[in-house]
């Protein structure tokens, strides 16, 4: 089976797109970027002199579609950060802390105690897992 985010060696095997180490707490990925990809963001390149409004409405409108949703119930950010810090603010409070493995994605954490939510960390075990 052939796929555009790594090359397959004659064995059979699969190879990473590159050798170098990759950091998963950072969402990259061992297979380098996929050719739709690419040709997409050479596209978005010729029109990133302007702001694309209309692109980021016909967006929320298909994804709403798609869900079956209003397209009000839809909020589009460049990241996850933003978002986590607004999930982190509707689930928590004074008196609800946030709950988040420990070690972990930063994010919540940060907002809960900017916030002054408390904050209850879940230590990882020796297995590799939390005993949640």
């Amino acid at each position: 089976m052939q796929s555009p985010y790594c090359r397959q060696e004659s064995s059979g095997n699969f190879m990473r797109a590159s050798q170098a180490p990759i950091s998963l707490n950072l969402n990259e990925s061992p297979y380098g970027v996929p050719t739709a990809a690419l040709e997409a963001a050479r596209n978005a390149v010729r029109i990133s002199s302007r702001y694309q409004f209309e692109l980021v409405e016909q967006l929320r409108q298909d994804l709403a579609d798609r869900h079956q949703i209003p397209n009000e119930w839809i909020s589009l950010y460049p990241g996850s950060n933003r978002a986590l810090h607004y999930a982190t603010l509707a689930f928590t409070n004074a008196q609800k802390p946030l709950v988040v493995g420990a070690p972990g994605f930063p994010v919540c954490e940060q907002a809960a105690r900017l916030h002054e939510r408390p904050v209850c960390q879940i230590p990882l075990l020796a297995w590799i897992s939390h005993g949640v």
